[in-house]
């Protein structure tokens, strides 16, 4: 189906804007989200970080007060010690669940699994050596300072993946989202390029039969009827412009025979009035050979030379008018010679 000119240039042109505003839609909202997925690992980070924070402080609090009740002279009720324990105890727990549902990374949470299971042998330990929990075997405290030392190395080494982890998690995010903007970029610069050889396809199926035709025009207005227009397809109003000009074309062929025709009459008139003419000097001529011709018999005639002869031939129309007046000559010589006698 033929397309106009207008519809040519704006299907390219309406193309570009419709994916020019999808691809900005799609880079903002991009965009967009990839701020809140950074937003979200630094929300992430930061509460790794608070919690591995308030963790190292439960648990020094609940070591503290630990070794205040270990290291007291005077008696303590046991309710007592085990509510104070329980009560940081809990919160300690608390903040290690948190920690542990943390997305933050899988190694963070295999970190707080192991510091988990050695926070539970410290308890365990710490709660035997005051005699809140019934063991068979009750643990020295050098054991209980060495476990100890391990849950305060692992809250150190937490901290520090935290930290680690946060900024690595931080920069994955961030890449990921380049690599998105970036293609989203790079599939907007592709479409832009085919739309802009869209647009050249376009310019050059629109000017190559108007070349072609404005040479055509040139042809035909400097006489040259013998031209080969483009192809009647394409545009609508470039098909109508080579309709027109084969129109334009086609007159001109007609007249050009009609002149030619014409002129063949002018010249066959031409020649049929020559020849006319040439007939008429020629009957003039013959008829005045024999006009003088009689003329001359007359004149011998009325002097009484009955033995004059026309001899000199006529023309075939006056050739019997020549022969009658030789016999008419012979008759007469007769009968007078015969009345002479």
């Amino acid at each position: 189906m033929a397309l106009s000119l207008r519809t040519q240039i704006l299907i390219p042109l309406a193309l570009t804007i419709g994916v020019a505003l999808i691809a900005t839609v799609a880079i903002s909202q991009q965009a967009i989200s990839g701020q809140k997925q950074v937003a979200k690992v630094v929300s992430s980070a930061i509460d790794a970080k608070s919690l591995t924070q308030l963790t190292f402080s439960h648990f020094n609090q609940i070591n503290a007060l630990a070794d205040g009740f270990l290291s007291m002279t005077t008696f303590t009720p046991k309710a007592q010690v085990d509510s104070e324990l329980s009560a940081i105890d809990a919160k300690l727990q608390s903040t290690i669940a948190a920690l542990a549902g943390n997305d933050l990374s899988d190694d963070v949470k295999t970190q707080v699994a192991a510091l988990n299971g050695l926070y539970a042998e410290w308890r365990g330990a710490m709660r035997i050596v005051l005699g809140l929990d019934q063991s068979a075997a009750v643990p020295t405290m050098e054991k209980l300072e060495r476990v100890t030392t391990d849950v305060t190395a692992k809250l150190a080494e937490l901290g520090g993946l935290v930290d680690t982890s946060a900024l690595a998690s931080v920069e994955h995010t961030g890449e990921e989202v380049r690599s998105a903007l970036l293609i989203d970029a790079v599939a907007v610069f592709a479409f832009a390029m085919l739309m802009a050889l869209l647009a050249v396809a376009t310019a050059i199926r629109v000017s190559r039969p108007i070349s072609a035709l404005t040479e055509a025009m040139n042809k035909l207005a400097g006489g040259d009827l013998d031209i080969t227009l483009p192809a009647a397809k394409g545009a609508v109003e470039t098909t109508a412009m080579i309709n027109a000009v084969e129109v334009f074309r086609h007159n001109a062929v007609e007249k050009v025979q009609l002149e030619a025709l014409a002129s063949e009459d002018r010249t066959a008139s031409e020649l049929t009035r020559e020849a006319g003419r040439k007939a008429a000097e020629s009957a003039a001529e013959r008829l005045q050979q024999a006009t003088s011709g009689l003329a001359m018999g007359l004149k011998h005639l009325a002097a009484g030379n009955l033995e004059f002869r026309l001899n000199d031939t006529f023309a075939d129309e006056f050739e019997p008018v020549r022969q009658d007046f030789n016999h008419s000559l012979e008759q007469l010589g007769e009968v007078l010679g015969r009345i002479s006698q």
